[in-house]
């Protein structure tokens, strides 16, 4: 039972690395600011754990922590890149 329990932490962490990563890095600030956008992401990331680990009850547990671990992934990175653009751009100034 810890071992399943420990495998789904894991890859709720490894699924909101790689969700930080991808949307830091390729998400704009403006569309992540959209609650529509917010939601699409969030059943996306729950649709495609539950595609890729359909069956298995570590699977399906994996998919609804990364639905929740995604409810904080997301802020963080609108916090990450709100604090990134406005350290480069102090007060709107181009640097």
């Amino acid at each position: 039972m810890s071992s399943m329990l420990s495998s789904v932490l894991f890859f709720g962490l490894l699924t909101a690395a790689v969700e930080f990563l991808l949307l830091y890095k390729f998400m704009p600030l403006r569309w992540l600011r959209k609650k529509p956008v917010q939601a699409a992401l969030h059943f996306g990331v729950a649709a495609l754990n539950l595609l890729i680990h359909w069956g298995t009850i570590v699977g399906t547990m994996t998919a609804i922590t990364a639905l929740f671990v995604s409810f904080i992934t997301v802020p963080t990175v609108i916090a990450a890149l709100t604090f990134t653009h406005s350290w480069r751009r102090p007060n709107g100034t181009p640097r």
